[in-house]
Parts: C-alpha cells; sequence; structure tokens
C-alpha cells in the first residue's frame, strides 16, 4: 500500500486535514464581493450561520434600528441603504460592500457547499427571494441535529428570552437562534421521515446534506402564549436543496415513488414546522393542494400532450385557466435540460386562495434530457417552501413567472470519485430525495 504526500505537510501523514479534503460552504450574492466568502464545514457544525442587513453609516444604521424598534411603522423605508452580513454565532466573518435600500424583496443569495478534494460541488441560489428587511438563518445540514444539541440550544435560546426584556435588542440570540432552531428542527424531521420511508421501502433511507434558509423580518415581539415567546406574522422556510441518497438495499438503486413521497413529506413538514414552533397556520407546496382538494377545488395533472388546454397563449382566442401560474408551469415544459415527454405537473386551476395568502403551488417531476436523473420541484411561488398566513405572510405570492425552486445547478452533484459513486447516476437538480426533492 502506497500513501501520497498531503499537500499541507509534503509528507506521507500529518497532524491535520489541508482545507482541500473539508467540506466547506461559500456563500456568495448579497453584496458580497468577489467569489463569495468560504467557510469550513466542520466549524459551522454546532453553529448558527445568519445573513442580515445593517446600515451602511452610523446615519443609516439609526434609522435602521428606528424603524425595527418602531413595529408600527409597518413598511421597509426605501430611504435606508443597508450592507449584508453573514455572521457565525453573532460575529461577523464577512460584509456585503455595495448596499442596496431596505425596501428590496428580491435580492439573490448563492450557497454551494463542495469538498475540492474530489471536485464535489452542490450549489443553489436563492433567486430574488432575499429581502433586505429580513433576518435569514442559513443551513447546509452537516447531520448535527441530536437530541442533545437541539436540547441545548433551546436552553440557550429560553435563557436568553427570560433575560431580554426586549427582543429587537438581541436579535441574533433571540431572533436568529429561534430561526436556527427552527431549521434544525425541520432538517432533523425530514431528515427522520426519510429514514422511515427508506424501511418500510425496504430503502437505506439516507439523506444528503440539505441546504435551505429559514427567515423573518428583522423585528419580532413576545407573546408567551407560543412555545418559544418569539411572535410575528410571515415567517418563511425555503429548502431547495433537500437531498436524499436513499438506496434499496438489496440492488442498490433508488426507487422513484420513495423518492417522491419524502419529496411530500419534506414539503407537509415546511408547514409543518412553523405550527409547532410558532403556533401559525402555514402553507407549503403540499399542504396548499390538500386544502384546495379538501375545499372541493379541482387539481389537474399536466402533460406536455395536453398542456395546451390549460395553457397556450399563442391560441385564438388565448386559453388560461391556470391564470397567473401558467406561464410557470409551462416552463417545465420549454426548458432543454428536462425531457418534455417525461414531464408532470400537479397543480390547482388558477391561483391558490388560502385566507390572505394568494398564490401559486404546483408539484413537478420528469427526466432529465442529458442524464439518466430525474427531478421533483414542489414549488410556492418563488420558494421551494412554506410561509405563515396572516397579513404578512404573502410577500412572496407574486406570479410564479417560471422560478420553481431548483435555479442554477452547476452540474453533476457528485463526481466519479465520490466515496458514494452511487449517487451520481441519480441525483436530481431541485433538491431533497435521490435524487433529491425540493420541498
Amino acid at each position: 500500500l502506497q500513501y501520497s504526500k498531503w499537500s499541507n505537510s509534503n509528507l506521507p501523514d500529518t497532524a491535520h486535514l489541508p482545507d482541500s479534503h473539508r467540506y466547506q460552504l461559500r456563500i456568495g450574492g448579497v453584496g458580497i464581493p468577489g467569489m463569495g466568502v468560504t467557510l469550513m464545514m466542520p466549524n459551522l457544525a454546532t453553529k448558527r450561520l445568519t445573513l442580515s442587513f445593517k446600515g451602511l453609516d452610523a446615519a443609516n444604521q439609526a434609522a435602521l434600528q428606528h424603524w425595527i424598534n418602531n413595529p408600527g411603522q409597518q413598511a421597509a423605508p426605501c430611504s435606508i441603504k443597508v450592507l449584508s452580513s453573514i455572521k457565525v454565532d453573532g460575529v461577523e466573518v464577512q460584509a456585503g460592500t455595495s448596499y442596496r435600500n431596505l425596501c428590496v424583496v428580491n435580492d439573490n443569495l448563492g450557497l454551494e457547499l463542495k469538498l475540492p478534494e474530489i471536485n464535489l460541488v452542490r450549489g443553489k441560489e436563492f433567486r430574488g427571494n432575499i429581502s433586505a428587511a429580513n433576518l435569514h438563518a442559513l443551513f447546509a445540514y452537516a447531520h448535527q441535529a441530536s437530541d442533545t444539541l437541539l436540547e441545548r440550544r433551546t436552553a440557550q435560546l429560553l435563557k436568553r428570552i427570560a433575560t431580554t426584556a426586549d427582543p429587537n435588542s438581541a436579535p441574533e440570540e433571540i431572533e436568529g437562534e429561534f430561526l436556527h432552531l427552527t431549521g434544525l428542527r425541520y432538517m432533523r424531521y425530514i431528515t427522520d421521515a426519510g429514514k422511515l420511508i427508506g424501511q418500510l421501502a425496504g430503502e437505506s433511507g439516507e439523506s444528503g446534506n440539505h441546504i435551505g434558509l429559514t427567515a423573518t423580518q428583522m423585528r419580532v415581539s413576545y407573546l408567551f402564549d407560543v412555545p418559544y415567546a418569539v411572535y410575528r406574522v410571515g415567517f418563511l422556510t425555503d429548502v431547495p436543496g433537500g437531498e436524499s441518497r436513499s438506496v434499496n438495499i438489496d440492488t442498490g438503486r433508488p426507487d422513484r415513488n420513495v423518492f417522491l413521497l419524502f419529496g411530500y413529506s419534506a414539503s407537509h413538514y415546511e408547514s409543518y414546522i412553523w405550527q409547532e414552533m410558532a403556533r401559525l397556520d402555514a402553507i407549503s407546496t403540499i399542504s396548499g393542494i390538500q386544502r384546495h382538494v379538501e375545499q372541493g377545488g379541482q387539481l389537474v395533472q399536466i402533460n406536455e400532450s395536453n398542456l395546451a388546454t390549460y395553457y397556450n397563449p399563442s391560441a385564438t382566442p388565448p386559453v388560461n385557466q391556470l391564470g397567473d401560474c401558467g406561464p410557470g408551469i409551462a416552463s417545465y415544459f420549454k426548458d432543454a435540460r428536462y425531457k418534455a415527454a417525461t414531464i408532470r405537473v400537479r397543480a390547482p386551476l388558477g391561483v391558490l386562495q388560502v385566507g390572505d395568502w394568494r398564490g401559486c403551488v404546483s408539484q413537478a417531476e420528469g427526466d432529465y434530457s442529458q442524464s439518466p436523473n430525474y427531478f421533483a420541484s414542489y414549488a410556492i411561488n418563488r420558494l421551494a417552501g412554506g410561509v405563515t398566513l396572516g397579513s404578512l405572510a404573502s410577500l412572496n405570492s407574486a406570479a410564479n413567472n417560471g422560478l420553481t425552486g431548483f435555479l442554477n445547478y452547476t452540474g453533476q452533484a457528485s463526481s466519479p470519485k465520490d466515496p458514494s459513486p452511487r449517487i451520481a447516476n441519480w441525483l436530481s437538480v431541485t433538491g431533497a430525495v435521490p435524487g433529491q426533492v425540493t420541498a
């Protein structure tokens, strides 16, 4: 057996692994300069990673704090100029260098998980989903959400709440920690669900490194009737990069129906998690479709051959039974990455209305045109997640416009040298489950 020389020691042995052998998370967009900031995953696993925005200078910071401290002032003022701020457990590790106005609601964020040793790269872009007035907890799940860690961070949050009269005076330790804890619980739930579904179906049920975020506006209040006292309307879960590595324990191949069931579960939990953590009703793709059917609404399955029956703007007269959701659903069949003949989209007829939330939900699946991979998408407007219902919960309820939550995929999610090469032929681009499923 011959050992190569380590890159950091030039010897066959080394005191610590070089960075190229460690999982890394690169964060880009939101005004972060250059290629973004790269953080080592082992250093993040037990810590809180957040994206927030701070004033461009002292005057803008004072104006921002005044807005945060006065909840009656509802709209985020466009006059306040802010810079992005990436923090690890409340300590800034990178700031943006180009400002945006506080009222911006369509900024872009990129999260890229990589392992340079084997050229493994998984990237997810939150395109047009980032609001400068929000605080975001970011996740590249490292399977760290053990009972012990969840209990410790819960106790840490409750202790801080008990000693802090105004939650907005300690946004990272209270609001940020609440969002972090919510995201960890969600990742744990879908990972456990994958295991259970896998056991029932004779599969391994293994999950990969889920990529996503939780967010809400940068000002909250206390409501001691809810479990963690942290309250406001407008909480968001967006996980376009969930991943399953489940395969049949006999054949080593994944089953498509198991893959889809995992995705249904992950989408359901994106609304359930806010019911548990904040006692707020919420909606995700699957829960939205369920509500629509329970209310007597019609659910249709659209494929290449019947698309024109529901949406054909070129016809005379134009055909559109899908309303504002039509362009987004039709975009699946126009995308060269997919085999149009294999695509199936399940969606309500027209725009979905649930309480004061109005928007588009759809569940899609199909094959890729240039690989044996297949995908599943669980889209809710421009998100791959769930939002709470309430007066501010529809911040992202614009028309879909073709954005389905699996944007800017950068290629194979694993290389031929991947220690688990079986994944390479089955990863879908969209997000959790083998392939991957987008919840």
